[in-house]
């Protein structure tokens, strides 16, 4: 369970054109990146491009991890 003031990487797979996931890791340029979680209107977030709900990555299809640190 991830809580406000834990420090994360976030990890983003690539998909082919069905929604598999590839296994290959996408460089984005906040890649390696470590983030704190915190708290804005009640909703966890990262400040990956200005406050980012943790809820709109993709995770369920495992296109998005999210590496504790």
């Amino acid at each position: 369970m991830l809580r406000k003031g834990d420090k994360i990487i976030v990890h983003m797979f690539s998909l082919d054109g069905s929604g598999n996931w590839t296994g290959a890791e996408i460089k984005t340029r906040n890649y390696n990146k470590v983030f704190e979680i915190y708290e804005e209107g009640g909703k966890l977030g990262i400040d990956w491009n200005g406050f980012t709900p943790l809820d709109s990555f993709a995770t369920e299809n495992g296109s998005i991890v999210f590496e504790g640190v």
